[in-house]
């Protein structure tokens, strides 16, 4: 079985966080990834039963934030090639408007 696509709701999420950490710091085992994968866990987007065991995983939290470095002007190396058009349509609304991303991800997290 394989693991429901992200949501809008779960992308913001790993946007926020893609923005609060440098590439360098985005592995599995960082504290903020942890959080958010905690954070994914919680969201009532996915029913239980479409989650596979490794369900938005510190790993797969890591990749996601890979994904968007692909899309980062900024970001001087390679990102993941492939991708989703929700990534898409997440940075390009919020990457211009981080204070604002923020807020709704707070909003999210409560």
């Amino acid at each position: 079985m394989k693991n429901p696509p992200w949501s809008r709701e779960e992308l913001i999420l790993a946007l926020d966080l893609y923005f609060r950490l440098s590439p360098s710091k985005a592995s599995p085992h960082h504290p903020e990834v942890v959080a958010t994968t905690e954070a994914l866990h919680r969201l009532h987007v996915h029913a239980q039963e479409v989650r596979t065991p490794n369900f938005r995983s510190p790993a797969s939290v890591g990749m996601k934030l890979c994904n968007f470095r692909r899309l980062d002007p900024d970001y001087h190396g390679v990102g993941l090639k492939a991708g989703s058009k929700g990534e898409i349509s997440v940075w390009n609304e919020f990457s211009a408007d981080r204070e604002r991303l923020a807020r709704v991800a707070k909003d999210l997290m409560s």
